[in-house]
């Protein structure tokens, strides 16, 4: 009940998981104590910018480098206006925007961004084409492959597939672009979690 809601302004992202007090406010900005707008005394506002530190060797810090290390949490430019609300991090970043695109930087070697090549790591946030139109709404890394949720419960998955964790029926093949896991379909996922090497997935 500390975390306001503007009704006026509900945002579907929310409400496919039923809470009734999380949701968007006018300016894309999250409302923190007393209720929000309608609560009672100051209303503090965090917005909805993206910090990372750490290494950043194949540019996973999002900050268009890989020269240099963060030991301080830098807010990633790049971002900017985006309204990230979901993060996930591998060795490479997942972000997610409250429209539903999700973007990707860091190692590439083996696909995990989802831009369809594995020539290239990425320095700086890059929104994954591939995902248009596919309304996700969860994201998460392992070490070298991604997962996807959509509002449907579909899940995609790419990156490095050695152990099988991209849930496809094969090790032999790493996956350069997001794609369904058919073994899925119909199951109605609701939640993922992408582990080192392995993935989970969670039914309604």
């Amino acid at each position: 009940p500390s975390i306001g809601k503007y009704e006026e302004n509900s945002s579907n992202f929310y409400d496919i998981y039923k809470n009734i007090y999380i949701g968007d406010h006018n300016d894309s900005k999250i409302y923190l104590g007393g209720g929000g707008q309608f609560g009672h005394g100051n209303t503090n506002t965090l917005s909805r910018s993206v910090y990372s530190c750490g290494g950043n060797s194949y540019g996973a810090l999002g900050h268009g480098n890989t020269n240099n290390d963060y030991d301080l949490p830098t807010t990633i430019d790049a971002l900017n206006g985006s309204n990230i609300v979901a993060i996930s991090a591998g060795y490479h970043s997942l972000f997610l925007d409250e429209d539903r695109k999700v973007y990707s930087c860091g190692q590439n070697s083996y696909g995990g961004l989802g831009h369809g090549n594995t020539n290239n790591d990425y320095d700086l946030p890059t929104k994954i084409d591939a995902l248009n139109g596919s309304n996700i709404v969860a994201i998460s890394t392992g070490v070298t492959h991604s997962l996807f949720l959509d509002e449907n419960g579909n899940v995609y998955s790419c990156g490095w597939n050695r152990y099988g964790e991209l849930g496809h029926g094969n090790t032999n093949n790493d996956y350069d672009l997001p794609t369904t896991i058919d073994a899925l379909n119909g199951s109605n996922i609701v939640a993922i979690s992408a582990g080192g090497y392995h993935s989970l997935f969670l039914d309604e």
